[in-house]
């Protein structure tokens, strides 16, 4: 399996750290003196990487003093304009908020879609930072903070492995391979790039 984790499924896995990924983008916020941040993700408790992305939010903001109520987590469902409905909700419920910290690549561009249509600039009034660091990333307007996924080592990795499964018959006990995260600044998330 490549970027997920299921329970029970007792197979080789090459994963991300994606609570160390979550927590950089979060304390990277909160270091460029942003302190309302919320977190905006899919509606599905079975994606281990979204669950982890989550639990990276949650964790930064606990270290840093935060209240559980203090966090600020908004979900929807993986419709298209899902995202956009429900960013656009909180922002007017929750018109404090400074910064958003996006699970995934294409939530990003639902949220960012959300605070023009409010009329709000990024990152002068809400800081942007997204997650799965893509070619258009450094496009966008802003360019996009993010958190970089080695996807070519996990690929290459993953098949690697695959290989010697098939070549040893699945006699090697399966083995969990965790990447590194990396943080890519550029302006949607207030700092000099």
């Amino acid at each position: 399996m490549i970027n997920r984790k299921l329970p029970g499924l007792n197979v080789n896995n090459v994963v991300i750290n994606n609570v160390k990924g979550a927590s950089m983008a979060v304390r990277h916020l909160l270091n460029n003196g942003k302190r309302n941040i919320a977190a905006v993700t899919y509606r599905n408790e079975h994606v281990s990487t979204w669950k982890e992305r989550i639990q990276g939010y949650r964790t930064a903001l606990l270290e840093s003093g935060y209240a559980a109520e203090d966090l600020r987590i908004v979900e929807a469902e993986q419709d298209s304009g899902k995202i956009k409905e429900a960013t656009l909700r909180f922002l007017r419920e929750h018109p404090d908020t400074d910064a958003v910290f996006s699970t995934n690549n294409m939530i990003t561009l639902e949220v960012m879609d959300a605070i023009r249509e409010l009329g709000l600039s990024i990152p002068e009034r809400i800081a942007v930072v997204g997650y799965d660091e893509t070619v258009w990333a450094k496009h966008l307007n802003p360019p996009l903070t993010t958190i970089r996924q080695p996807g070519y080592q996990m690929g290459q990795i993953a098949t690697n492995m695959l290989i010697e499964s098939i070549r040893t018959k699945n006699e090697t006990e399966p083995k969990q391979i965790v990447l590194e995260p990396e943080l890519i600044v550029r302006r949607s998330s207030g700092a000099a790039e």
